[in-house]
């Protein structure tokens, strides 16, 4: 017999992660400020040699850079971390580090090479300093001193000249520590509801209820769980799941219908009182990792959606969530409205159309803030990257090409910024222009306003 769920949870929470690392030597144990490190081979790039040892840069102060080629913070931090470098050379050394693999880092770093012009050094394979320094995102900077003493670890907004001089002056260095150890939760006996939900996270478990035959419905909601990102599952044709998402992202997707209205403001107004409940991004500098993580865990700010609605009704699913999420949060109202807006509108330049793919095959893609190349990719696609790009922009993309088909591009520039990348576009046959359009604008605001 099939099965009907209906649940609406309210669990309390705290923040983790975006990825998590296992290893099989278990006796390595995380280090903390005042520890002194051990030896660490490492595997380098861009180096003199190919291995190095951590005691080789014993006679500097180092921080560890933790990063990664998709994180686009810390791919942006290059060129500020380059010119710190700079300023203490003979008493710094800032050390990227990274679990990828050394082919993926030397061609990205060749990239990166061309835009910005720097070449930065950095270890990669690596495990053993992520399991000496544990964390669930990057960028992650662990402050070691010439003595080999662990001395801070902290978030990107520790990382300013005055800091780093008073590091290298042996001050007392008093900065917001950063402490990703997942702090355990006991929320229940193992076979409930809650303890399934806490060990696979929203976003596995809805995958789990979307892929189990025997259930045809489900609506589920539930406060901040600990432990997992944010993110959503919704281009399946009958369920979505929503992990740890502000107010703001799930009326976004369930107006959008995926991601129409989602990331950034270059398409969503909020006109509320209390504009801090909405989103995630709050505190000084908005999207500072630092505040951002203290915010996430306060309760009403984020929740998880799982919706799973039988297969013949699935042209309403998102329809379906609308009245859900309406029903979640009552006391604002949601509209889309169509308004006049600066946009960045990509047109075709009349006689160059290289853009046009040629052959066809498999649709590749590979991108990050520094390169965007593609073959054989679908227009629509393509404008969603951009679109994705700009999404803390206050312009929005518009495509006025008229072209459906694929695309070949291989550019290299700075892809945020609209004149940089519009010098690349133009080889190609296209452009990149700002113009007034008008334009859908999801237009949430509180229900007495």
């Amino acid at each position: 017999m099939n099965k009907k769920i209906i649940v609406c949870l309210q669990i309390p929470l705290l923040f983790a992660g975006l990825f998590s690392f296992s290893f099989a030597q278990e006796s390595i144990q995380p280090l903390h400020i005042g520890d002194l490190c051990p030896e660490v081979e490492l595997s380098m790039v861009n180096y003199s040699a190919s291995t190095a040892k951590l005691s080789d840069f014993r006679k500097k102060a180092v921080i560890l850079d933790f990063w990664a080629t998709w994180c686009a913070p810390c791919v942006g931090s290059f060129p500020k971390m380059d010119s710190m470098q700079k300023d203490f050379p003979e008493k710094l050394i800032i050390l990227p580090v990274t679990y990828e693999d050394k082919t993926s880092v030397e061609y990205f770093l060749t990239k990166l090479g061309h835009v910005k012009k720097i070449q930065p050094v950095s270890v990669v394979n690596d495990q053993k300093l992520n399991r000496l320094f544990p964390h669930t995102t990057v960028p992650h900077y662990v402050w070691i001193d010439k003595n080999g003493i662990v001395r801070a670890i902290t978030y990107p907004e520790s990382l300013t000249l005055a800091n780093i001089k008073a590091f290298l002056t042996g001050e007392k260095l008093r900065l917001p520590v950063r402490n990703d150890e997942r702090v355990p939760v006991n929320i229940g006996s193992d076979s409930s509801l809650s303890s399934i939900l806490h060990s696979k996270g929203a976003f596995d478990f809805g995958k789990s209820i979307g892929e189990d035959s025997n259930i045809t419905t489900l609506h589920l909601a539930t406060k901040y769980i600990p432990g997992y990102p944010g993110g959503g599952n919704y281009g399946h044709h009958n369920w979505i799941s929503m992990s740890n998402s502000s107010i703001i992202a799930l009326f976004a997707i369930a107006y959008g219908e995926g991601l129409r209205f989602f990331g950034g403001w270059s398409r969503l107004q909020l006109l509320t009182k209390d504009s801090t409940r909405f989103t995630d991004n709050c505190g000084p500098g908005l999207v500072s990792l630092q505040y951002r993580n203290m915010w996430r865990p306060q309760p009403g700010h984020l929740y998880n959606y799982i919706l799973k609605v039988p297969v013949g009704d699935s042209a309403k699913k998102f329809e379906i969530m609308r009245k859900d999420i309406n029903a979640l949060f009552p006391f604002v109202s949601v509209a889309i409205e169509k308004q006049n807006r600066p946009c960045l509108v990509l047109r075709q330049i009349p006689g160059n159309s290289l853009f046009k793919s040629k052959d066809t095959g498999q649709s590749t893609i590979e991108r990050n803030p520094y390169y965007l190349i593609c073959n054989r990719f679908p227009a629509k696609s393509f404008l969603m990257v951009l679109q994705l790009a700009y999404q803390n922009n206050d312009l929005p993309v518009v495509d006025e090409t008229g072209y459906t088909g694929n695309l070949d591009l291989h550019l290299e520039a700075e892809i945020g910024k609209p004149e940089a990348l519009n010098v690349e576009l133009n080889k190609y046959g296209l452009a990149l222009i700002k113009e007034n359009r008008p334009t859908d604008i999801l237009v949430i605001k509180d229900l007495n306003n």
